[in-house]
């Protein structure tokens, strides 16, 4: 593991760096930088990435995605705010959500028996219109 200095400030904000000049926000297990007011943003080697949730966590709920230094997410919003705003993005790029479902849609193959009954219905009522 990468050597760590912490810099701790007169509120209790915690601040990690992987340089002694203390210049780039890293950290390895856990945000990088720990808000006293609870807002925690998580570094790697001086760039915004996390890949196991939102990169940033503001103190009144909002969140943003980002995988090496770049807005992304492959399953919902890169940003969602705690008043329902969200916006999309995949490799740094700004979509509609009609774009990122468009781009994100994984194959689903089912039989004819599994449709039938996701939908509630007999399998003989099932027709395939060309």
């Amino acid at each position: 593991m990468t050597p760590q200095y912490i810099k701790i400030n007169g509120n209790g904000s915690k601040f990690y760096y992987k340089d002694k000049e203390m210049t780039i926000f890293h950290r390895e297990d856990g945000a990088a930088i720990e808000y006293a007011n609870g807002s925690k943003f998580w570094y790697l080697n001086g760039n915004l990435h996390r890949e196991d949730g939102a990169a940033v966590e503001w103190n009144n709920g909002d969140k943003s995605w980002w995988l090496n230094g770049e807005r992304h997410r492959e399953d919902g919003p890169a940003i969602e705010c705690s008043d329902g705003y969200k916006e999309w993005y995949l490799n740094g790029v700004e979509l509609t959500e009609k774009q990122f479902n468009k781009k994100t849609v994984k194959e689903i193959v089912l039989t004819m028996d599994e449709i039938a009954e996701q939908l509630g219905i007999d399998v003989s009522k099932l027709k395939i219109k060309k």
